[in-house]
């Protein structure tokens, strides 16, 4: 997957994971693969809230399998911060 951006967002009412990219597909137990690459994502102006029994945000990527990721004006608040997260690309935050 490549050059996606998502921009101008608003989180609302969300009750599990304000932003989740995951590549354990649905199995957090799992480590995450490198079967399918994740580069040039673009997120702009994504905001809002999660509830505070949620996660703002939560990345579980293979090792070096998410690359050239942008976020700009990205603000998910009220939930709480990911400690598991895996391989985060260079510039991007879980917190």
């Amino acid at each position: 997957m490549s050059e996606v951006t998502y921009q101008n967002i608003e989180l609302s009412g969300i009750s599990d994971y304000g932003i989740i990219v995951e590549q354990n597909y649905d199995d957090t137990s799992e480590s995450p693969s490198n079967g399918v690459t994740i580069t040039d994502f673009v997120l702009d102006n994504v905001q809002g809230s999660v509830d505070s029994s949620g996660i703002n945000i939560y990345i579980a990527c293979g090792d070096g399998s998410c690359t050239d990721w942008t976020w700009t004006d990205v603000d998910v608040t009220g939930g709480e911060t990911s400690d598991d997260c895996d391989n985060v690309p260079s510039g991007i935050s879980c917190s």
